[in-house]
C-alpha cells in the first residue's frame, strides 16, 4: 500500500474518531431502537452504557424515576448524571396495588398476595417495621435504642442457649411461641448475629438457637422477628415467601405502598474512571468487583440497603460496596474511591464497604445507620474501608448504631467530622477506633468534634488478651470530646497526643494506658508516648482510678484526682461550639508549647492549651444542608412526555413509563374509506412509553389532509368572559415505515382549533421526522364573545403512509374565568411534588406557602384550602392537574402531578 494511502485511511479514521458520538441519553419515554441523542433518547440506562465506546462517554439521563439493574462490565473513562439540572430517581421499589383484605384470623391484620418477594415495605413515604417482639418503632426512634431489646442472663446462658430476664414484658409472659422465628442475638459483646431458634414453648423464658459464631459473657440481648404472630401493632408487617402473601397491621387502603425488589442498580466489574453525579437512590445501590477511580458526587442514598431477614436470610446485609477485587484492601492495587457530598441514609447494615487503598469520603453526611447490626461483617462497625491511606473529612455522622463507627483501615486521616449519637445497640466500642497494629502507624485523627454518645470517643485498641499487639506511633491532635462515658483510650506506644478539649466526660477524659506487656516480659504500654497542649476533666494511665500517665506529659491542664476539673468553664460558650478559651481562661492562653507542624500560625507568645486558639473558627462537619427523605427537590423539571412515573417495569411487570395524558381524547373521523384502508386509535391502561401501546393511529391513507382525526372531547366555559383565551396542546408524536413516494414523505401533521361561537379554525401544521420521537407543541389564541362557547381541539394526519405513533398528547386552556396564563409556569423549581403521580395524597414540600389549589386542564379549579404539607387526591378521577401554591409573600408557584 502507498504511503499516501496510508495516510488517507489515518486521515479517515481520525475523522470518524472525531465525529463518533460520545454522549448518550437516556428517557423514560425514549425507545432503545432510538439513536441515543437528546432528541432521540434510549429508554435504558442500560443501552446508554453499552453504546459509549472504549474511548469513553456520558451517560445523560432525563428526568424521572428509574427501575433498571443496570450491568457495567469493562467500561472506563464514562460519567453517569442527570440531563441539565434534571431530578433522576433510582427506585427499587415496586408498586403494590393488589387487592387487601381483612385477615380471617384478626380483624386488625390486611393480607394480600404479591407475584415476587419484597423485603422492606414503605407506606405513605415511611418504612414499615418488621414485626418484631419486643416492639420498637421507626417513627419514635425507639428502634435505635437497646431499652425495646429483651434481655437474657448471661449467667445462665450458654452460647446455643438464652435465659431471658427482660422487664417489665418478659418471654415468657407474652405468649409467644419463638420457635421458628428469628433472634437477632447481641451475644458477642461488639458483635450481634441473625441466628434461628430451634426450640421454644410458649411460656418459657428459655429458648434455643443455633449457636453464633463469636459469643462472650458480657451484656446480652436481642429481639425476634420472623414470625407472623409478632404482628400485632401499628407500622408493622409480615411477609411469607412461600405463599407470597403480605400482611400489614391496620387498613392501608388508599394509601401508597410500596416494596424493596432490588439491591443494586449499578454493578460495575473490570470498570475503572467511572463518575456518578447528582443522581438520587431510593432503596437501592452500587456495588463493583476488580474495580478502580469511581467517584460518587452529590448523590442521595435512602434506605438504600436492607437485610433479607424477611426472607429467612441470616448472612449479612447486601450494602453499598466497592472492591478492587482483593479480599485484603491492604494492597497496591488501585483503589482510588471517592465519595463527595453524599447522603447516606436509614440503612440496615453499614453504610458501605470499601476494599482498597488510597479511597476519600469528604463533606458527606450520615446518619441513623443501621438499626439491628445483625450479622454485619468483620469488626461490625457502621463506616468501612478496608485499605490503606484511607481520608474521612468534612463529614457528619450520627445515629449509627454499631459499637464503633468509623474502621478506615490502615493509616487513615480523620479530619474535621462530627460524630455524635452512635454505637447504641452493641457492647464495647468507640466512636473512631483504630484496632491494632497496622493500623496506626501513620494515622492522624485531627479537628473533629467527636460528642453526645455512649462510648468512647477515640480509641487506639488491641487484643483482649495482647496488650502488645496495639499499634504505635498514632498521632492525635486538636480534637474536642464531651459528653461521652470516656474521652480517649490510647493504648500501644510512641503515641504523639497534642491540643486536644475534653469536658464533661463521665469517667476519664484521656487515659494513657499503663499495662504490662506479657511477650516481651518486662516490657509495657506508652511509654514513649508524648502528651502535651491538652485540656481534659481527667487524665490517668488506668481506666479508672487516678494514675500518672506513662511517657512524657507536660503543659497539659486536667485533675490528677478522682474530683474532674471543670474543664468547660474556661470556654468561651461551648453550648454553641464556641470552645476557644475565655480571655479569662490564663490557664490556658499562651501556656502551650511550640510543635512543628501542629502548632503553627499561633497568636501570642506562645500556642493556647487545647483545641482551640483565641480567635480560631474551625468548624467539623459537612458543608451543606441534606435533602433529607422525603426528598424535595428546587429544581424540578417537568418536561411533558419525559416526566418519569414511580410505577415502572420490572420483570414482567409492566406500568407506565412515561407522564401520558390522553384523557378525553377520542377518533372521531377517517375520510379514507372511499379507498378502502382501515384506521384506528388504540388506547390502553398500560403504556410503555414507546408509542406501542400508546394513543397510535395505524394505516392511514395519502389521499389528503383530512382522513383521519383525533378529536378532544368539547369544552365548555360558563358565564361571560371577554378576556383572551391561549390553548396550548403538546404531545409526542413519531411516524415509521414511511413509503419514499407519499406526497410529504417527512409526515404532516394539522393541528386544528375550533372555537365553536365564531366557527373560525386555528390552524397550524407540524413535520415529523422518520422514525423519531418529535415533541410539538402550539399555542393558539381565541377572542370569545361575550357568551357561553364550545372549544374543541383536533389532531389532522395528512398524506402520510406508514405507522403514526402518537403519545403524551396534554392540551391546557388558559384566560378568562380558569387559570390564568401568567400563573402557569409548568417548569417551576420552587417547589416538589411526590408522590407524581399520586394515588391518594398528594405532598408538597415548601415552606412559606399560605393556600394550595388544584385545577384541572381546562383550569377549572378543583380543590381550595389552607397549605398544610399535602393535599387528599383520592376523589380526583385519574388524569393531569395542575397544583397552584400561593406563598405568604404573595407569588404564585405552579406544577402538573398524574392522579392515577
Amino acid at each position: 500500500m502507498s504511503k499516501k494511502k496510508i495516510i488517507s485511511w489515518v486521515l479517515v479514521f481520525c475523522i470518524f474518531g472525531a465525529f463518533a458520538q460520545s454522549d448518550y441519553y437516556v428517557s423514560g419515554g425514549g425507545n432503545d431502537l432510538n439513536t441515543g441523542s437528546a432528541s432521540s433518547p434510549f429508554k435504558t440506562i442500560s443501552k446508554a452504557l453499552n453504546s459509549i465506546g472504549t474511548s469513553g462517554g456520558n451517560c445523560f439521563i432525563m428526568e424521572g424515576t428509574y427501575h433498571e439493574s443496570v450491568i457495567i462490565d469493562g467500561k472506563n473513562n464514562i460519567t453517569i448524571q442527570p440531563y441539565n439540572n434534571d431530578v433522576v430517581i433510582l427506585d427499587g421499589t415496586i408498586e403494590i396495588s393488589t387487592t387487601w383484605t381483612q385477615s380471617p384470623e384478626n380483624n386488625s391484620i390486611y393480607e394480600t398476595t404479591l407475584n415476587q418477594d419484597i423485603w422492606q415495605l414503605f407506606i405513605d413515604d415511611e418504612q414499615q417495621v418488621m414485626a418484631r417482639w419486643p416492639n420498637a418503632q421507626f417513627i419514635d426512634e425507639s428502634i435505635y435504642n437497646l431499652d425495646f431489646w429483651a434481655k437474657s442472663d448471661v449467667t445462665l446462658d450458654s452460647n446455643g442457649t438464652m435465659n431471658d430476664i427482660s422487664s417489665p414484658e418478659n418471654l415468657a409472659s407474652s405468649g409467644i411461641n419463638a420457635e421458628g422465628a428469628l433472634a437477632i442475638a447481641n451475644v458477642g459483646s461488639w458483635k450481634t448475629w441473625v441466628v434461628p431458634i430451634t426450640s421454644h414453648t410458649s411460656g418459657s423464658s428459655v429458648f434455643n438457637y443455633e449457636p453464633a459464631p463469636t459469643y462472650l459473657d458480657k451484656h446480652h440481648y436481642y429481639y425476634l422477628e420472623g414470625k407472623i404472630d409478632l404482628l400485632d401493632t401499628q407500622n408493622e408487617w409480615f411477609y411469607n415467601a412461600n405463599t407470597k402473601k403480605l400482611s400489614v397491621w391496620g387498613d392501608p387502603t388508599e394509601k401508597d405502598i410500596k416494596g424493596k425488589v432490588q439491591t443494586y442498580v449499578f454493578t460495575m466489574n473490570n470498570c475503572s474512571n467511572i463518575t456518578f453525579k447528582n443522581l438520587n437512590f431510593f432503596a437501592t445501590t452500587m456495588t463493583s468487583t476488580s474495580s478502580n477511580n469511581i467517584t460518587v458526587n452529590n448523590c442521595l442514598f435512602s434506605y438504600p440497603s436492607c437485610s433479607k431477614r424477611m426472607l429467612g436470610v441470616t448472612s449479612h446485609p447486601l450494602t453499598t460496596e466497592l472492591s478492587n477485587g482483593q479480599s485484603n484492601g491492604n494492597n497496591n492495587q488501585p483503589a482510588n474511591y471517592k465519595f463527595f457530598q453524599c447522603l447516606f441514609e436509614h440503612t440496615d447494615g453499614e453504610a458501605f464497604v470499601l476494599h482498597g487503598p488510597n479511597n476519600v469520603i469528604e463533606d458527606c453526611y450520615f446518619h441513623h445507620i443501621d438499626y439491628s447490626c445483625g450479622s454485619l461483617r468483620y469488626l461490625q462497625n457502621s463506616i468501612i474501608n478496608r485499605g490503606r491511606n484511607c481520608t474521612f473529612k468534612n463529614n457528619t455522622v450520627h445515629t449509627a448504631s454499631a459499637s464503633s463507627v468509623l474502621s478506615l483501615g490502615d493509616a487513615p486521616i480523620i479530619s474535621y467530622n462530627d460524630i455524635s449519637n452512635n454505637g447504641m445497640l452493641q457492647d464495647d466500642g468507640a466512636l473512631v477506633q483504630l484496632p491494632g497494629q497496622s493500623s496506626v502507624p501513620g494515622s492522624e485523627i485531627h479537628h473533629n468534634w467527636i460528642h453526645d454518645s455512649v462510648k468512647y470517643g477515640i480509641r487506639y485498641d488491641a487484643p483482649v488478651l495482647n496488650p502488645e499487639l496495639a499499634g504505635t506511633d498514632g498521632l492525635i491532635h486538636h480534637n474536642v470530646l464531651w459528653n461521652l462515658p470516656k474521652g480517649m483510650m490510647i493504648k500501644g506506644d510512641v503515641h504523639e497526643i497534642y491540643n486536644n478539649t475534653c469536658f464533661d466526660i463521665n469517667g476519664v477524659d484521656i487515659i494513657i494506658l499503663d499495662e504490662d506487656y506479657p511477650d516481651p516480659p518486662g516490657g509495657s504500654s506508652n511509654t514513649l508516648t508524648i502528651l502535651r497542649n491538652n485540656l481534659a476533666g481527667k487524665i490517668s494511665g488506668h481506666r479508672q482510678n487516678p494514675q500518672t500517665p506513662p511517657g512524657i506529659e507536660d503543659n497539659n491542664v486536667f485533675s490528677a484526682t478522682n474530683d474532674s476539673f471543670n474543664s468547660s468553664a474556661l470556654l468561651t460558650d461551648p453550648e454553641n461550639k464556641n470552645f476557644t478559651p475565655k480571655s479569662s481562661a490564663l490557664e490556658l492562653i499562651d501556656e502551650g508549647v511550640v510543635i512543628e507542624g501542629i502548632t503553627d500560625g499561633y497568636l501570642g507568645s506562645a500556642p493556647d492549651i487545647g483545641a482551640y486558639e483565641i480567635g480560631d473558627s474551625w468548624t467539623a462537619g459537612a458543608t451543606w444542608t441534606p435533602n433529607f427523605y422525603p426528598w424535595s427537590f428546587s429544581n424540578v423539571q417537568t418536561r411533558s412526555g419525559f416526566v418519569i412515573n414511580p410505577s415502572f417495569e420490572d420483570g414482567s411487570a409492566a406500568a407506565m413509563a412515561r407522564n401520558v395524558a390522553i384523557d378525553n381524547w377520542t377518533l372521531i373521523g377517517n375520510n379514507a374509506a372511499d379507498e378502502g384502508v382501515s384506521a384506528g386509535i388504540q388506547t390502553s391502561d398500560v403504556h410503555t412509553g414507546d408509542g406501542s401501546n400508546a394513543l397510535q393511529v395505524t394505516n392511514v391513507a395519502s389521499v389528503g389532509e383530512w382522513n383521519i382525526k383525533i378529536n378532544s372531547t368539547t369544552y365548555q366555559f360558563d358565564g361571560n368572559n371577554t378576556d383572551p383565551i391561549e390553548v396550548i396542546v403538546s404531545f409526542w408524536a413519531k411516524t415509521s415505515d414511511v413509503d419514499p413516494g407519499s406526497h410529504n414523505s417527512n409526515g404532516d401533521l394539522k393541528l386544528i382549533v375550533n372555537d365553536a361561537v365564531s366557527g373560525l379554525d386555528r390552524t397550524s401544521r407540524a413535520l415529523l421526522t422518520p422514525d423519531t420521537w418529535v415533541y410539538i407543541s402550539k399555542t393558539f389564541n381565541l377572542f370569545p364573545a361575550a357568551e357561553n362557547y364550545s372549544l374543541s381541539l383536533s389532531i389532522q394526519f395528512g398524506r402520510l403512509e406508514g405507522v403514526t405513533q402518537i403519545d403524551g398528547i396534554t392540551s391546557l386552556i388558559t384566560g378568562g374565568a380558569t387559570l390564568a396564563i401568567q400563573d402557569i409556569e409548568i417548569n417551576d423549581s420552587s417547589f416538589y411534588l411526590y408522590p407524581n403521580p399520586a394515588m391518594n395524597v398528594l405532598y408538597y414540600r415548601a415552606e412559606g406557602v399560605k393556600n394550595i389549589e388544584v385545577y384541572d386542564l381546562l383550569g377549572k379549579k378543583l380543590i381550595s384550602e389552607k397549605a398544610v404539607g399535602s393535599v387528599s387526591t383520592s376523589a380526583l378521577p385519574e388524569g393531569s392537574y395542575i397544583i397552584k401554591l400561593i406563598w405568604e409573600k404573595g407569588s404564585v408557584s405552579t406544577k402538573k402531578f398524574i392522579k392515577k
